[in-house]
């Protein structure tokens, strides 16, 4: 769920941040925002706080973790739009 989700407006760029946590579970086997409760999860999602240093990440190219990071933007209007991301 997109942090502006959370706030309960849609953004045109929301279903990129979706895009991003799945492509993040995918390429690492794990969520991007993990906590030990779901208020420490949800504030990871509301600023967009998330690492790509783990051991998983040694092996993914720069443009994997480039796209992750510009998908998983916490504010929509900075965050890559459908259009970015197919230019790429």
């Amino acid at each position: 769920m997109s942090p502006e989700i959370l706030k309960k407006h849609f953004h045109i760029n929301s279903d990129v941040w979706s895009c991003g946590v799945i492509l993040h579970i995918l390429l690492s086997g794990y969520p991007p925002f993990c906590g030990r409760d779901e208020n420490e999860i949800m504030l990871k999602v509301k600023t967009g706080s998330y690492s790509l240093k783990a051991v998983e990440w040694k092996n993914i190219t720069k443009e994997g973790k480039r796209l992750i990071d510009k998908m998983l933007v916490a504010d929509p209007n900075h965050r890559y739009s459908v259009s970015q991301c197919l230019k790429d």
